[in-house]
C-alpha cells in the first residue's frame, strides 16, 4: 500500500483524509468485508496514479454495507468513496460502474476526469 502513503504521506487519526478511488476489483473477501482493488491499466491522473503498478489496494466496506452483489465480482469497476487514516481505507459509499461506458473513448474520458478531480479536503 505504499502508493497511498506517498500521495497522503501525513495522514493519520488527527489527519484523516476523504478520497475517491476508482479501480477494478481483484477479489472481494467476504469474512472481513473487504475488496481488494487494483488499478485501471487505461487510466493515469495528471498527477499520477493513486493505485500504481501491480499493488492492489484492499478497503475496508463494513459501513457501505449492505453492497450491490455487482461489487463482488472479480473485474467489476467500482466508484469507492472513503476516509483513509495513514494505515487503512474505510469505505462508507460504493457502487459499480458500468464497464461498457469504458468501451468509447469519449465516455472514458469522463472516468479521467473523474480521477483528476481535486480532493475533497
Amino acid at each position: 500500500m505504499e502508493f497511498i502513503n506517498d500521495k497522503f504521506p501525513d495522514a493519520c487519526d488527527s489527519k484523516i483524509y476523504r478520497i475517491r478511488i476508482i479501480a477494478q476489483v481483484v477479489e472481494y473477501i467476504e469474512h472481513e468485508s473487504s475488496l481488494l482493488l487494483g488499478r485501471l491499466p487505461r487510466f493515469q491522473s495528471k498527477t499520477g496514479d493513486v493505485v500504481a503498478g501491480n499493488d492492489a489496494l484492499k478497503v475496508n466496506i463494513i459501513d457501505a454495507m449492505p453492497i450491490s452483489h455487482d461489487l463482488t465480482y472479480s473485474g467489476a469497476i467500482v466508484n469507492a468513496e472513503g476516509y483513509y487514516d495513514g494505515n487503512t481505507v474505510n469505505v462508507f459509499h460504493c457502487f459499480p460502474i458500468n464497464g461498457q461506458s469504458l468501451i468509447p473513448d469519449e465516455n472514458a474520458g469522463v472516468l479521467t476526469e473523474l480521477n483528476n478531480l481535486e480532493s475533497f479536503v
